[in-house]
């Protein structure tokens, strides 16, 4: 199901039946179509020529990545793990959608790609993952490595070129596929920005917290990542989420001029005179009202504007809670920091 419907997102009528069907496409509607269809079907089986599988097949060559060389170059580490690679998923329309995955086996990954993405975003997922592997090949046989914003480019036109020939439309100059309205905007010079969010999770009434602080360059100042039990509902979490954003910060001795959440309602309370009296949640706001100060702006933002915070929250339920200040940044935060800032 998972080969038939990737196949589906790349133009391939197929079968799931069998999976070399992908190989017996018919006219390709451009040359670069079907090298890609190919990849696909390559990567999902684990038959493309990484590192590991090449030692595998008794090659002598060294089964470390040469791109991050922070491990072995696995299919999963290629294309998915390697901080290189994540910094292209972060970047990318996918983003979010990246930060909330499980690191399980790439057919897993590929799997829940065709389960949760709408078509188009599918079409995202097979050229994100072809223009990694093209990346890898420039540094492994070229020495030439490619920024992240290059290999989205290269993801963005081929998609662009893919579309308008197989839909039959004018191809339209694309960088590459994400929304550049829709970004985190760094605070003013001297100042410092925190961004909080929770993920709340009804089945354990448990709720992920995620907390970052940086400064008018996109530099970390600090980070932390913890979950709290006995949350009953989002609102709750959000809430819990903007509490111990401010604990954090206090602890540090951090002067934060702005404050952003991506709910609405926690935005709301903090920016505004609202009566808590009676309110299901008043004694949490009120709290929170108590660690502000004046000095403190509290804004609304988008989820697509609260990456950082929101992979901090999602991410603790795989990783252990952790508080980090400056000279401790971990360095699996890097790509969605980094991807923050080029977009």
């Amino acid at each position: 199901m998972v080969i038939f419907q990737l196949g589906q997102a790349i133009g391939v009528k197929c079968s799931i039946s069998t999976a070399s069907v992908l190989l017996r496409v018919a006219k390709p509607r451009f040359g670069g179509a079907n090298k890609i269809k190919i990849f696909a079907w390559r990567a999902f089986n684990y038959i493309i020529p990484c590192a590991v599988q090449l030692q595998n097949h008794k090659l002598q060559v060294s089964n470390w990545c040469q791109r991050c060389g922070m491990g072995p170059e696995t299919i999963e580490h290629a294309l998915r793990d390697c901080i290189v690679a994540s910094e292209v998923w972060m970047g990318s329309a996918l983003g979010i959608w990246f930060s909330s995955q499980r690191r399980g086996p790439f057919q897993d990954f590929c799997m829940e790609a065709c389960l949760s993405l709408k078509l188009d975003n599918l079409e995202i997922f097979v050229m994100i993952i072809w223009a990694i592997w093209f990346a890898r090949n420039k540094k492994v046989f070229s020495n030439h490595a490619l920024k992240t914003k290059e290999v989205l480019d290269v993801a963005g036109r081929t998609m662009s070129s893919y579309q308008a020939c197989w839909r039959g439309t004018e191809i339209i100059p694309t960088k590459h596929p994400v929304d550049r309205s829709k970004r985190w905007i760094p605070p003013k010079p001297g100042e410092l920005k925190m961004n909080v969010d929770a993920s709340f999770r009804a089945d354990s009434n448990q709720v992920g917290i995620g907390c970052i602080v940086r400064d008018s360059t996109g530099c970390v100042i600090a980070c932390c990542s913890n979950i709290v039990c006995g949350c009953s509902d989002p609102l709750t979490a959000e809430a819990l989420a903007m509490r111990e954003g401010l604990d954090f910060v206090n602890q540090l001795g951090l002067q934060i001029q702005e404050i952003e959440t991506d709910s609405s309602s926690i935005a709301d309370f903090c920016s505004k005179e609202v009566d808590l009296y009676g309110h299901e949640i008043g004694l949490l706001l009120q709290e929170i009202k108590n660690r502000l100060n004046s000095n403190m702006v509290c804004c609304f933002i988008p989820r697509e504007c609260n990456r950082a915070a929101h992979f901090l929250a999602v991410s603790v339920f795989q990783r252990d809670p952790f508080f980090f200040g400056k000279d401790a940044i971990p360095v699996w935060i890097k790509p969605v920091v980094f991807a923050d800032l080029i977009q």
